[in-house]
């Protein structure tokens, strides 16, 4: 029996059939990667709002609140109340506090943190980011040409033209000035100066200076 191979007519209609295909398919990745965007910008912000508010309402930093026990829950554990996140167990409780005051979803343990750098943490214990990463809050100065203070870390493995858009988006887009700095201990080349890199750069991290 003799094979009939396709007509032109057949062969255009399953490129047009390919193509459609290959355009959903790159779409529905594009649509992924911006939800994602939007969600690390929307935690961001969440987070920074939760801060705030911890801090009007009970005088005290989360993680850091003296008496989070007493005014909270007799099992949380309690900071040394110096306004500074600098302890690891403080820097545990940060998330427990929040979520135990209703300002924040989830529960997490307030203990046995687990890090081996500031852009690390463990399930149950910090807040995951949309990348892989773990949000953290503790003190110190690795936002950009800063000084000493209170820090949200957005975790690492996050795109630099991510960053850049979580800046300028929230604060003044420069990765080296105002709050959202990039990670001094992340990728160098994730940014240059006020400049953040692009989409080549995939692991990267900010640090986030807290009021």
């Amino acid at each position: 029996m003799k094979h009939q191979g396709l007509t032109l007519i057949e062969l255009a209609i399953v490129l047009v059939i390919i193509s459609v295909l290959l355009g959903a398919v790159m779409q529905g990745s594009s649509l992924i990667s911006q939800s994602r965007a939007q969600r690390l910008i929307d935690d961001v912000e969440q987070i920074q709002t939760t801060w705030v508010l911890y801090r009007e309402r009970f005088n005290a930093y989360p993680g850091d609140h003296a008496r989070a026990s007493n005014s909270i829950d007799s099992h949380y554990s309690d900071g040394n109340g110096n306004g500074l996140i600098d302890a690891l167990p403080e820097a545990a409780a940060v998330w427990q506090h929040l979520a135990g005051s209703g300002l924040l979803s989830g529960a997490y343990t307030g203990s046995g943190i687990a890090v081996i750098s500031d852009l690390e943490c463990s399930d149950g214990v910090c807040p995951g980011n949309p990348y892989g990463g773990y949000y953290k809050i503790a003190y110190s100065d690795w936002g950009a040409n800063g000084n000493g203070q209170n820090e949200l870390y957005s975790g690492a493995n996050i795109p630099a033209d991510v960053l850049a858009a979580l800046d300028r988006q929230l604060d003044d887009g420069s990765a080296d000035t105002g709050s959202i700095r990039f990670h001094a201990d992340a990728t160098p080349a994730c940014a240059s100066g006020s400049d953040w890199a692009g989409v080549d750069q995939k692991n990267c991290a900010a640090a986030i200076r807290l009021p």
